[in-house]
Parts: structure tokens; sequence; C-alpha cells
């Protein structure tokens, strides 16, 4: 038996090496190992009547009767491949297919809506440092990027970033009046800093994103209709975002999620 789950993403691969490679290689089906297991990456192309497929992710099932094991992997592997490419990676259906083999087409078919691609060398394995509080920091990233209004994108890096910080003096606080200052630049140039950073993101945009009536007093509540709302927290969520790559590196290294090359034939 085997775990299929079709995912809307603007990623494919390929496996053409660099000096042979034509000018827009063509998607693949690939392999790609992660934590010990190996996914299909499923490249479906068009169907009968020309209409194009997401990418359908497949790993073999140990045991047919409870495959909750291979959902939880298929989920931190794309997880850790959103982190490492910056590409939404969202789960759109999901099933058991029996008496299917490892490289059968899925039974999966899902159409696409988006025909914008962004081709990788398909790497030959996805690496993460195996720490428990880094997966979940990847899995609150995929969410921020698979999240479809900054409102919630926000929310999302946030928490990845309160995860990635639980061992820093201060917390989540002292992390970011440290560092936000120094990458102020990330939010465009045209805009003014804040005062206190924590005041700013933690008080203007986090608690008002997750708690929608504030003491009036204190701070106003957050209309999701104001444009210039919606595109000064988008802004800030995009600085979160690069905040989760940088705190992640410091805390697990440069390596702590790689993508590990092909060997080149000979």
């Amino acid at each position: 038996m085997r775990y299929e789950a079709a995912v809307e993403t603007s990623l494919t691969f390929h496996t053409e090496q660099r000096g042979q490679r034509s000018p827009f290689p063509e998607p693949e089906t690939v392999v790609i190992e992660y934590d010990g297991r190996r996914f299909v990456w499923h490249e479906l192309g068009p169907n009968e009547e020309g209409e194009e497929r997401w990418p359908v992710v497949t790993t073999m099932v140990d045991d047919p009767d409870d495959y909750a094991e291979e959902r939880k992997a298929t989920a931190s592997f794309l997880s850790a491949l959103s982190f490492s490419t910056r590409q939404r990676i969202r789960v759109v259906m999901t099933g058991g297919a029996g008496f299917k083999g490892e490289m059968d087409p899925p039974l999966l078919n899902t159409l696409r809506r988006s025909l914008v691609d962004h081709n990788y060398d398909a790497p030959a394995e996805v690496v993460a440092v195996a720490d428990r509080s880094l997966k979940i920091v990847l899995g609150y990233y995929r969410e921020g990027l698979n999240a479809a209004t900054p409102f919630f994108g926000f929310l999302a890096f946030w928490n990845a970033l309160d995860v990635a910080c639980e061992d820093v003096d201060g917390r989540l606080s002292a992390w970011i009046r440290a560092t936000a200052p120094g990458h102020a630049h990330l939010r465009g140039s045209d805009v003014a800093a804040p005062a206190d950073w924590w005041v700013h993101l933690q008080n203007g945009w986090r608690n008002a994103v997750a708690h929608t009536i504030r003491d009036p007093d204190r701070a106003p509540n957050l209309d999701p209709d104001d444009l210039v709302v919606s595109q000064a927290l988008g802004r800030d969520a995009r600085l979160l975002e690069q905040l989760v790559q940088i705190r992640v590196r410091e805390r697990w290294g440069d390596f702590a999620v790689w993508l590990r090359p092909r060997e080149s034939s000979p």
C-alpha cells in the first residue's frame, strides 16, 4: 500500500546535469530521501483533456491498517522542503492507494490553476537536523508560506520564531529587540523603523491578529479590508519569514536543513 498527497505548489524538479542542461529543463518524477524514508515526487503533467495537474508525493506504507506515521512523515518532509526552497507547498488531497508500487502513477489527480514553475535540481535527499523543535518550526514556516492572507501568514511565522527562540535568555522578546534592528532594511528602505520592535510586532500585529477584540484605549482593532493595514502587515510578515531563516541558522547551524545533491554520472 502507498500513501499519496497531492500538493499545490510551483515547485518542480529535474535531474539534468549542469554541463548537459537544456535552457528550460523539463520537470521530472524523482525520488527524494528524507529522515530514512523514500518519497516519490510525481510530476503528472496534463491529463488526456489537456488540463494541468498538481504534483503528487507518495511514500510506501508499512501497515495498511494504520498509516498515521506515513502521513506525519510526509508532512514533515514537505515542511523541510518548503523551508529549504522557500516555496509554498500546500496539501490539497490525500489518500491511501492499495496495490501500488513505489513508482506507479498515483491515483490522485487534482487540477492545477497556476502555471508558474520554480524548477530545481532534484536533490537525492532532504537533510534536517534531528530535533523535534526544529521540525515544529519548519511546520509553522510552511504554514506561513501557505497562508492565503498576511494575517495568518504573520501568525504562523511568529509561532515558528517563538519556538526557535525557546532557548534564548529572555526568549522571543529579547531576541527580536537584539536582532530586528539590524534587518530593518528587509521591510523596505522607505519604511521607518519602530522605536521598539517588540512592542510593534507583538502588540501592534501579533496580538491584534490573535485577539480580534481589544481594549480600544490601548490599541485599535485591525480591519482586514483596509488595504494600508494589509500591506503593512504583509511587509512585516515577510520580515518575520526572513527572521525565522536567520534564527534557524543561528540555533541549528548553516546546514540545519539542506538538499544533498545527486551524484553526477561518470
